[in-house]
């Protein structure tokens, strides 16, 4: 790859998680060290974490090029994992703390199609040979829970380089 795999998994680390939502930055935990929520007191919530899951090649006949010099393509894959915790109000709903977060997240890395080299709404992370980094088509996992005060999501996200 153009740019060290570490380089580019910190530097999307950092965009999310220096997120903001209405103003203030959204997390007070971050981290690339993935902690189950209970792991995580109320007080340190809103967290955000990122876990690299895979890494695959692509082929040239995925890539629709083909050729001796053509650089190799590899698709990174992690999961931002969110969690939020109303502090035990049960007139608070932790998805009402949980969706401006997603919006946020989503803004910097928003799902489109039809992204690449020449296309103004590929996120390059500003790094030489990122072609693209996106929420994947898939879904988000939310779970909230509606007995008691904690929320999180699961975010897949792809990293398209060469």
């Amino acid at each position: 790859m153009q740019t060290p795999r570490e380089t580019i998994y910190n530097t999307l680390f950092n965009l999310g998680a220096g997120i903001l939502v209405n103003g203030k930055p959204a997390f007070i935990t971050t981290s690339r060290r993935w902690k189950n929520y209970s792991q995580v007191p109320p007080e340190q919530q809103p967290a955000f974490f990122q876990v690299q899951r895979r890494e695959m090649p692509r082929s040239e006949k995925t890539q629709g090029v083909s050729g001796i010099g053509v650089p190799a393509k590899w698709e990174l894959h992690v999961d931002w994992i969110v969690y939020v915790n109303t502090g035990g109000d049960q007139n608070v709903i932790p998805s009402s703390f949980l969706n401006p977060i997603v919006d946020a997240l989503e803004a910097i890395l928003p799902n489109q199609r039809n992204t690449g080299p020449g296309n103004p709404s590929a996120q390059t992370l500003g790094l030489r040979g990122v072609i693209d980094a996106r929420i994947i088509d898939t879904e988000i996992l939310l779970d909230e829970d509606v007995t008691g005060e904690q929320a999180l999501a699961l975010i897949p996200v792809r990293i398209l380089a060469n």
